[in-house]
């Protein structure tokens, strides 16, 4: 279930049932998709429709069923159809045919399924590889920021501007957030995840 949100252009306020509970919290529509893996940070609270998660972040992982297989490539992979998604199923296997059309676009092309040219494979091969290359840092910082109020946008905006060592930038120095001028990024909050991250009270760049 979801209706547009009051407080943030192009969200909508969403209720997604899981296998381990509900959860609520603020996406781009049709960003969520079923048969996926996904991580979540943020917090349990009491509603007067019982208890739910309160997401604050949510991060994709590979799929996990043939649906999830199809509706991921289908998303993130050009050149790959929900009819040839199948047919890579079909042939590899739904929990193998993805990590095989990453590493070893080849073995895909030699497969000879309709529309997937030498060409096409390298490019969902690349595509592949650039969710993956980033997924160990968007989790990481997703970590990071949780619970702290900071915009669920700002782990993409963090890969966008320091790629694999946005993590490790931020640990560093939180207060890069506001020199770059991310939005949502104030003082009080970046002080309040720059002393949690360690940073002393007397450091010259606070």
């Amino acid at each position: 279930f979801s209706k547009p949100s009051q407080y943030a252009e192009g969200k909508h306020w969403c209720v997604i049932l899981t296998d381990q509970g509900k959860i609520t919290g603020e996406i781009e529509l049709g960003s969520v998709l079923t048969g996926c893996d996904y991580r979540v940070g943020g917090y349990w609270e009491d509603t007067s429709y019982g208890k739910s998660f309160k997401f604050k972040s949510i991060a994709i992982r590979e799929p996990s069923t043939r649906n999830g297989v199809v509706n991921y490539l289908g998303k993130y992979v050009p050149h790959v159809g929900a009819a040839t998604a199948g047919k890579l199923c079909d042939k590899f296997g739904a929990d193998k045919c993805v990590g095989i059309l990453r590493d070893s676009p080849e073995i895909v092309f030699a497969a000879s399924i309709n529309g997937m040219t030498m060409e096409r494979c390298v490019a969902a091969s690349d595509a592949l590889k650039g969710l993956s290359k980033f997924e160990d840092t968007r989790i990481e910082l997703m970590d990071i920021f949780a619970g702290r109020r900071l915009r669920q946008a700002l782990p993409d905006m963090c890969i966008k501007k320091w790629g694999s060592a946005a993590a490790k930038v931020v640990r560093e120095n939180a207060f890069v957030l506001i020199e770059e001028g991310f939005p949502g990024c104030g003082f009080l909050l970046v002080d309040e995840l720059y002393q949690a991250l360690g940073g002393h009270p007397t450091d010259m760049r606070r």
